[in-house]
C-alpha cells in the first residue's frame, strides 16, 4: 500500500502545552501541516500492531487471547481503514495538483506494490500443495478455487468454504483490488456529497446484510455476496476519514477522538462481539470500525503535534514489511511445522523471509514506479 512519504512535522505550535483537543489558534496551523505531510511514521507502527494481531492469530493457541475473538480480522480492519484512508489521501492530493486521479498512473502504482509478490507466492501454492497436502479433498478444492485467486474474486465466489480453504487468507487481498478497480472511476465521476452519499448506501447496506436484518431472495444472492464480501466497511470509513481531515471543518472536529481510549475500546468490543456469538456478536462490527477511524484519526494528528505514538522502529520496521509477512506467514508456518522448528521459528522465518523480499524483490519492483507512474 502506498505511505505518504517525507519527514515527519516537527511540533512548533510556540506556547503552553497541547490538549487532547486542536487549540482554536493552532486548528489551521496542524490543518496546512496535514496537507503538507507526505509521511506518517505512526501509521506504519499502526500497520504493525494489524500484522501482530494476524501473526497471533494465526501461530498461538492461547486461551485468555482467544476470549477477544478473532484479532486477526481485527487487524484486516485496520489495514482496510489505513488503505482507505491513504489511498483517499493521496488521490485528493493528486486531484489538487493535476486537476484528477490518472487511471493509468493509479493502476501501475497498485499493480506494482501487490502483483508481484502474490503471484509468486500463489505460483508456489501451485507448485507444492499437490506435493504436500496429504488430505487430496483439499488439494482438489485449491485447485478448484484457484481461477478466484487469480481473478481476486474469491471472497464473493468462494468454493466451498472461505474460511478453511488453502490460501484462505488472499479474501482481504480480492476485497482490496476490488476497490482499486472501480476507485478512479468512483472519485473522479463522483464528487462532494454525491460521493457521501453513496459511501452511506453502500456501508448500510453492507452492515444490513452482514449482520442478518433482512432476509434476500435466491435470484439476488451475487448481490447479497457482493454487498456482504465484497463491499468492505473500513476501506470505505478510511475513504471517508480522508475527507474529512482534508476539510478545514473536519479537520477540528476529528481531533476531539482519543487515541489509547478508541484503542482500548476496540478490544473491549472485539470481546463483546466472542461474546456475542455469530449473529449478536455482528452488531459490535459498526461500533469497532468508528473505533478504528478514531484512533487512526488520533494518531495521525498527535504525530503532526509532535507527540510521540507508538514510536517502536522495530514495531514499524514491522508495519512496513506488513504486507510481505501477510502473504509469507502462512507457507513459513507450514514449512516450519514440517522441518519442526515450532512457532518461533515460523515467525523469525516469516520475519526474514519477509525482510529479504523486501530488499530484493518488492523493494525493487517498487522502484519501477518512478518509470512507468
Amino acid at each position: 500500500m502506498d505511505r505518504l512519504r517525507s519527514s515527519e512535522v516537527e511540533h512548533s505550535l510556540g506556547k503552553g502545552k497541547v490538549t487532547g483537543s486542536i487549540p482554536v489558534e493552532g486548528s489551521s496551523f496542524l490543518f496546512d501541516k496535514f496537507r503538507e505531510t507526505k509521511f506518517f511514521p505512526v501509521l506504519d507502527s499502526l500497520r504493525g500492531i494489524s500484522i501482530v494481531l494476524v501473526l497471533v492469530t494465526h501461530y498461538l493457541d492461547v486461551p485468555w487471547i482467544a476470549g477477544f475473538g478473532n484479532l486477526g480480522l481485527l487487524g484486516v480492519w485496520i489495514f482496510f481503514t489505513i488503505s482507505g484512508f491513504l489511498i483517499a489521501t493521496n488521490s485528493l492530493r493528486e486531484r489538487r495538483r493535476e486537476g484528477r486521479l490518472s487511471w493509468r498512473k493509479f493502476f501501475v502504482r497498485r499493480a506494482l506494490r501487490i502483483l508481484p509478490l502474490y503471484a509468486i507466492v500463489l505460483a508456489a501454492y501451485v507448485i507444492f500443495v499437490p506435493r504436500f497436502e496429504a488430505d487430496g479433498s483439499r488439494a482438489a478444492e485449491f485447485f478448484a478455487n484457484l481461477p478466484y485467486f487469480a481473478t481476486f474474486t474469491f471472497n464473493i465466489v468462494a468454493h466451498p468454504s472461505i474460511a478453511t480453504a488453502i490460501f484462505y487468507y488472499s479474501w482481504s487481498l480480492a476485497a482490496e483490488e476490488q476497490f482499486y478497480l472501480v476507485w478512479p472511476a468512483v472519485f473522479n465521476l463522483i464528487r462532494g456529497w454525491w460521493l457521501a452519499g453513496l459511501g452511506c448506501v453502500l456501508v448500510v447496506a453492507s452492515y444490513v446484510i452482514e449482520i442478518g436484518i433482512i432476509e434476500y431472495p435466491p435470484f439476488l444472492s451475487l448481490a447479497h455476496r457482493i454487498l456482504a464480501y465484497g463491499i468492505v466497511e473500513p476501506i470505505i470509513l478510511g475513504v471517508a476519514l480522508a475527507h474529512v481531515l482534508d476539510s478545514p471543518k473536519g479537520f477540528p472536529a476529528m481531533a476531539k477522538w482519543p487515541f489509547w481510549p478508541c484503542l482500548v475500546a476496540t478490544f473491549g468490543f472485539m470481546a463483546a462481539r466472542s461474546a456475542g456469538g455469530p449473529y449478536y456478536g455482528k452488531w459490535t462490527h459498526p461500533i469497532i470500525h468508528l473505533l478504528i477511524v478514531g484512533f487512526v484519526a488520533a494518531a495521525v494528528i498527535s504525530e503532526l503535534h509532535g507527540r510521540k505514538v507508538l514510536a517502536l522502529p522495530p514495531l514499524r520496521r514491522i508495519g512496513q514489511l506488513s504486507y510481505g509477512i501477510y502473504m509469507l506467514n502462512v507457507p513459513m508456518k507450514v514449512l516450519a511445522t514440517k522441518v519442526g522448528i515450532g512457532a518461533v521459528g515460523g515467525l523469525a522465518l516469516t520475519y526474514v523471509v519477509a525482510e529479504l523480499s523486501s530488499r530484493y524483490f518488492e523493494g525493487p519492483m517498487l522502484r519501477l514506479k518512478g518509470r512507468f507512474a
